[in-house]
């Protein structure tokens, strides 16, 4: 098994899209809800971070708990470099930057598509940061994976206690 991937990968982060209910006929008077992913830009965002991992690895779908690490770099806007904003925190709309939160959800969702890890229930934490580029650094994710050990719940335990 390997110690740690590290794989950086260039392009605009995208969030996990909503789930929207969909009703799908299951027979004569029978009919039942799937929820499926909404977003235009998600499903070619994820789909790009799993050629990237498995382009990179061998996909040995890890079974045990893992530390993940996100480094999520955007471009800055021409009206955001006006106003000098030092974060990448635009709301929702075509040029939204995303919650963080749904950022970590779509890299635990290639994670576990690309076959990297058995399922993205295994991410026990880690650090996740977004910000803006730096002059002639591309967009895009810094992911790092490693497997947990018991050295992380001690720094876990101290957090809490902190």
């Amino acid at each position: 098994m390997l110690d740690q991937v590290r794989i950086d990968i260039h392009g605009r982060p995208r969030t996990k899209g909503s789930l929207r209910p969909v009703h799908v006929k299951a027979g004569p008077g029978r009919c039942r809800v799937s929820l499926t992913e909404d977003g235009q830009h998600s499903k070619p965002w994820k789909e790009h971070m799993i050629r990237a991992l498995q382009g990179a690895y061998p996909m040995t779908r890890w079974g045990e708990a893992v530390i993940v690490e996100t480094f999520f770099r955007f471009e800055r806007l021409a009206s955001e470099e006006r106003r000098g904003d030092p974060w990448p925190v635009k709301p929702p709309g075509p040029t939204a930057q995303g919650d963080w939160d749904k950022l970590t959800r779509n890299v635990g969702d290639a994670l576990t598509q690309s076959g990297l890890i058995k399922d993205d229930c295994l991410v026990i934490g880690g650090p996740s940061y977004k910000r803006f580029v730096l002059p002639g650094e591309p967009a895009g994710v810094l992911i790092k994976v490693r497997p947990a050990v018991a050295a992380d719940l001690d720094a876990i335990l101290a957090l809490e206690r902190a």
